[in-house]
Protein backbone atom coordinates (compact mmCIF):
# COMPACT_ATOMS: atom_id res chain seq x y z
CA UNK A 1 0.00 0.00 0.00
CA UNK A 2 2.58 2.44 0.99
CA UNK A 3 4.59 1.52 -2.65
CA UNK A 4 1.26 2.26 -4.21
CA UNK A 5 1.04 5.89 -2.63
CA UNK A 6 4.44 6.86 -3.20
CA UNK A 7 4.06 6.05 -7.03
CA UNK A 8 0.90 8.01 -7.15
CA UNK A 9 2.68 10.53 -5.94
CA UNK A 10 5.44 10.24 -8.10
CA UNK A 11 3.07 10.42 -11.20
CA UNK A 12 0.99 13.32 -9.89
CA UNK A 13 4.45 15.44 -8.77
CA UNK A 14 5.45 14.32 -12.54
CA UNK A 15 2.14 15.81 -14.05
CA UNK A 16 2.30 18.79 -12.17
CA UNK A 17 5.58 19.86 -13.40
CA UNK A 18 4.45 18.62 -16.86
CA UNK A 19 1.86 21.27 -16.54
CA UNK A 20 3.49 23.94 -14.91
CA UNK A 21 6.38 23.84 -17.20
CA UNK A 22 3.54 23.54 -20.24
CA UNK A 23 2.06 26.33 -19.22
CA UNK A 24 5.72 28.03 -19.14
CA UNK A 25 6.17 27.71 -22.88
CA UNK A 26 2.28 28.93 -23.47
CA UNK A 27 3.25 31.82 -21.88
CA UNK A 28 6.19 32.66 -23.68
CA UNK A 29 4.98 31.58 -26.81
CA UNK A 30 2.50 34.72 -26.35
CA UNK A 31 4.95 37.06 -25.11
CA UNK A 32 6.29 36.33 -28.59
CA UNK A 33 3.19 36.69 -30.31
CA UNK A 34 2.22 39.71 -28.40
CA UNK A 35 5.06 41.41 -29.45
CA UNK A 36 4.47 41.22 -33.16
CA UNK A 37 7.64 38.70 -33.29
CA UNK A 38 7.79 34.90 -35.39
CA UNK A 39 6.64 32.46 -33.52
CA UNK A 40 9.23 29.24 -33.13
CA UNK A 41 10.34 26.65 -31.36
CA UNK A 42 13.52 27.83 -30.98
CA UNK A 43 12.41 31.16 -29.77
CA UNK A 44 10.12 29.83 -27.32
CA UNK A 45 12.61 27.03 -25.87
CA UNK A 46 14.98 29.80 -25.22
CA UNK A 47 12.92 32.06 -23.61
CA UNK A 48 11.81 28.97 -20.95
CA UNK A 49 15.61 28.06 -20.72
CA UNK A 50 14.95 24.81 -22.83
CA UNK A 51 16.96 23.25 -25.38
CA UNK A 52 14.82 22.43 -28.75
CA UNK A 53 15.01 19.05 -28.60
CA UNK A 54 13.97 19.20 -24.70
CA UNK A 55 10.64 21.38 -25.92
CA UNK A 56 9.48 18.11 -27.62
CA UNK A 57 8.77 16.36 -24.61
CA UNK A 58 5.63 18.73 -24.04
CA UNK A 59 4.74 20.01 -27.71
CA UNK A 60 5.17 17.68 -30.74
CA UNK A 61 5.37 20.37 -33.28
CA UNK A 62 5.20 23.79 -34.07
CA UNK A 63 1.44 23.24 -35.07
CA UNK A 64 0.80 21.70 -31.94
CA UNK A 65 2.54 25.19 -29.77
CA UNK A 66 -0.04 27.25 -32.22
CA UNK A 67 -2.86 25.23 -31.58
CA UNK A 68 -2.34 25.33 -28.19
CA UNK A 69 -1.72 28.85 -27.93
CA UNK A 70 -4.80 29.48 -30.03
CA UNK A 71 -7.16 27.85 -27.56
CA UNK A 72 -5.55 29.67 -24.52
CA UNK A 73 -6.14 32.83 -26.41
CA UNK A 74 -9.77 32.29 -27.30
CA UNK A 75 -9.86 31.42 -23.74
CA UNK A 76 -8.95 34.80 -22.59
CA UNK A 77 -11.10 36.37 -24.91
CA UNK A 78 -14.30 34.74 -24.19
CA UNK A 79 -13.61 35.76 -20.25
CA UNK A 80 -13.61 39.04 -21.32
CA UNK A 81 -16.92 38.44 -23.18
CA UNK A 82 -18.37 36.61 -19.90
CA UNK A 83 -17.30 39.61 -18.10
CA UNK A 84 -18.67 42.26 -19.79
CA UNK A 85 -21.66 40.03 -20.09
CA UNK A 86 -21.78 39.46 -16.85
CA UNK A 87 -21.59 42.96 -15.76
CA UNK A 88 -24.68 44.44 -16.84
CA UNK A 89 -27.27 45.17 -14.09
CA UNK A 90 -30.29 47.48 -13.77
CA UNK A 91 -32.01 46.26 -17.07
CA UNK A 92 -35.22 45.52 -17.05
CA UNK A 93 -35.68 42.27 -18.03
CA UNK A 94 -36.89 42.67 -21.82
CA UNK A 95 -33.64 44.95 -22.09
CA UNK A 96 -30.88 42.42 -20.27
CA UNK A 97 -30.39 40.17 -23.70
CA UNK A 98 -29.89 43.68 -26.21
CA UNK A 99 -27.73 45.39 -23.51
CA UNK A 100 -25.45 42.06 -22.72
CA UNK A 101 -24.71 41.58 -26.35
CA UNK A 102 -23.90 45.07 -26.92
CA UNK A 103 -21.82 44.88 -24.09
CA UNK A 104 -19.99 41.88 -25.60
CA UNK A 105 -19.62 43.28 -28.72
CA UNK A 106 -17.65 46.13 -26.98
CA UNK A 107 -15.60 43.94 -25.26
CA UNK A 108 -14.79 41.78 -28.14
CA UNK A 109 -13.40 45.32 -29.72
CA UNK A 110 -11.60 46.82 -26.55
CA UNK A 111 -9.81 43.13 -26.19
CA UNK A 112 -8.87 42.93 -30.38
CA UNK A 113 -7.51 46.92 -30.13
CA UNK A 114 -5.21 45.73 -27.25
CA UNK A 115 -3.98 42.34 -28.33
CA UNK A 116 -3.89 43.20 -32.07
CA UNK A 117 -1.18 40.59 -33.03
CA UNK A 118 -3.38 38.13 -31.06
CA UNK A 119 -6.02 38.89 -32.45
CA UNK A 120 -4.38 38.77 -36.16
CA UNK A 121 -2.85 34.96 -34.57
CA UNK A 122 -7.06 33.79 -34.17
CA UNK A 123 -8.58 36.07 -36.91
CA UNK A 124 -6.69 37.41 -39.68
CA UNK A 125 -4.97 33.85 -40.57
CA UNK A 126 -7.68 31.17 -39.04
CA UNK A 127 -5.78 28.64 -37.06
CA UNK A 128 -8.24 26.40 -37.97
CA UNK A 129 -7.41 26.79 -41.88
CA UNK A 130 -3.50 26.67 -41.34
CA UNK A 131 -2.60 24.44 -39.07
CA UNK A 132 -2.71 20.39 -39.23
CA UNK A 133 -4.23 19.95 -35.98
CA UNK A 134 -6.43 22.06 -34.42
CA UNK A 135 -8.45 20.40 -31.88
CA UNK A 136 -7.81 22.81 -28.86
CA UNK A 137 -8.09 25.91 -31.25
CA UNK A 138 -11.63 24.19 -32.57
CA UNK A 139 -12.55 23.60 -28.86
CA UNK A 140 -11.80 27.50 -27.74
CA UNK A 141 -13.50 28.80 -31.03
CA UNK A 142 -16.68 26.66 -30.18
CA UNK A 143 -16.65 28.69 -26.79
CA UNK A 144 -16.49 31.77 -28.24
CA UNK A 145 -18.71 31.58 -30.76
CA UNK A 146 -21.59 30.06 -28.33
CA UNK A 147 -20.67 32.56 -25.78
CA UNK A 148 -22.25 35.23 -28.52
CA UNK A 149 -24.87 32.71 -29.84
CA UNK A 150 -26.29 32.05 -26.84
CA UNK A 151 -27.39 35.91 -25.86
CA UNK A 152 -28.21 35.79 -29.68
CA UNK A 153 -31.21 33.30 -29.46
CA UNK A 154 -31.89 34.45 -25.65
CA UNK A 155 -32.60 38.10 -27.29
CA UNK A 156 -35.01 36.17 -30.36
CA UNK A 157 -36.60 34.17 -28.11
CA UNK A 158 -37.53 37.06 -25.46
CA UNK A 159 -37.20 40.31 -28.20
CA UNK A 160 -38.62 38.18 -31.59
CA UNK A 161 -37.12 39.72 -34.53
CA UNK A 162 -37.85 39.46 -38.04
CA UNK A 163 -36.01 36.96 -40.05
CA UNK A 164 -36.25 35.27 -43.54
CA UNK A 165 -38.19 33.04 -44.52
CA UNK A 166 -36.45 29.30 -45.80
CA UNK A 167 -37.94 30.04 -49.09
CA UNK A 168 -36.58 33.94 -49.02
CA UNK A 169 -32.82 33.21 -48.92
CA UNK A 170 -31.05 32.52 -51.88
CA UNK A 171 -30.33 28.76 -53.11
CA UNK A 172 -26.94 28.51 -52.41
CA UNK A 173 -27.36 30.16 -48.69
CA UNK A 174 -30.12 28.46 -47.87
CA UNK A 175 -27.76 24.60 -48.84
CA UNK A 176 -25.00 25.62 -47.37
CA UNK A 177 -26.79 26.14 -43.91
CA UNK A 178 -28.77 23.46 -44.27
CA UNK A 179 -25.51 21.45 -44.70
CA UNK A 180 -23.39 23.13 -42.07
CA UNK A 181 -26.94 22.96 -39.53
CA UNK A 182 -26.30 21.53 -36.06
CA UNK A 183 -27.80 18.91 -34.17
CA UNK A 184 -29.60 19.63 -30.88
CA UNK A 185 -32.78 19.40 -28.62
CA UNK A 186 -34.10 22.40 -30.88
CA UNK A 187 -32.86 23.06 -34.50
CA UNK A 188 -32.82 27.34 -35.38
CA UNK A 189 -34.16 28.17 -37.80
CA UNK A 190 -32.33 29.00 -41.39
CA UNK A 191 -33.42 32.39 -41.36
CA UNK A 192 -32.23 33.18 -38.15
CA UNK A 193 -28.59 31.73 -38.20
CA UNK A 194 -28.68 33.82 -41.63
CA UNK A 195 -29.63 37.35 -39.25
CA UNK A 196 -26.77 36.30 -37.22
CA UNK A 197 -24.09 35.58 -39.81
CA UNK A 198 -25.07 38.99 -41.40
CA UNK A 199 -24.38 40.37 -37.63
CA UNK A 200 -21.45 38.68 -36.64
CA UNK A 201 -19.84 39.70 -40.09
CA UNK A 202 -20.43 43.27 -39.87
CA UNK A 203 -19.26 43.34 -36.18
CA UNK A 204 -15.95 41.48 -36.73
CA UNK A 205 -15.31 43.32 -40.08
CA UNK A 206 -15.95 46.52 -38.47
CA UNK A 207 -13.34 45.48 -35.39
CA UNK A 208 -10.69 43.69 -37.66
CA UNK A 209 -10.61 46.92 -40.23
CA UNK A 210 -10.02 48.61 -36.69
CA UNK A 211 -7.39 46.50 -35.27
CA UNK A 212 -5.31 46.39 -38.55
CA UNK A 213 -5.64 50.30 -38.99
CA UNK A 214 -6.85 49.94 -42.39
CA UNK A 215 -9.35 52.82 -41.74
CA UNK A 216 -6.19 55.15 -40.84
CA UNK A 217 -5.83 56.57 -44.45
CA UNK A 218 -9.72 58.09 -43.58
CA UNK A 219 -10.48 58.27 -39.59
CA UNK A 220 -7.84 58.91 -37.09
CA UNK A 221 -10.62 57.65 -34.86
CA UNK A 222 -12.72 54.64 -36.04
CA UNK A 223 -14.83 55.11 -32.49
CA UNK A 224 -17.80 56.33 -34.67
CA UNK A 225 -17.62 54.09 -37.40
CA UNK A 226 -18.19 51.02 -34.78
CA UNK A 227 -21.12 52.88 -32.63
CA UNK A 228 -22.58 53.40 -36.29
CA UNK A 229 -22.27 49.77 -36.93
CA UNK A 230 -23.81 48.90 -33.50
CA UNK A 231 -26.31 51.49 -34.52
CA UNK A 232 -27.26 48.99 -37.59
CA UNK A 233 -27.47 45.87 -35.92
CA UNK A 234 -29.56 46.77 -33.35
CA UNK A 235 -32.26 48.72 -35.61
CA UNK A 236 -32.37 45.02 -37.23
CA UNK A 237 -32.90 43.03 -34.13
CA UNK A 238 -35.35 45.62 -33.08
CA UNK A 239 -33.62 46.93 -29.74
CA UNK A 240 -32.65 50.48 -31.35
CA UNK A 241 -34.54 52.21 -28.13
CA UNK A 242 -32.37 50.87 -25.79
CA UNK A 243 -29.33 51.15 -27.61
CA UNK A 244 -30.16 54.84 -27.93
CA UNK A 245 -31.07 54.94 -24.27
CA UNK A 246 -27.77 53.42 -23.17
CA UNK A 247 -26.29 56.12 -24.84
CA UNK A 248 -27.83 58.95 -23.44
Amino acid sequence: MFTMLRDMTAVNRRARIHRQTTDEILDAAGRIVARGEELTLRGVARDVGLTAPALYRYVSSLDDLVDQLGERLYSELTTALIDARDAVAGQPPRDAAPARLVAMAWAFREWALAHRFEYGLLFANPLLAVTRQCTCTERGAEVFGSTFSDVFVQLWRERPFPIPADDDLADDVRRQLEESEQGGPEPLPLGLRYVYLRQWARLYGTVTLEAFGHLSWALDDTRPLFEAMLRDNAAELGFLDVLRGAER
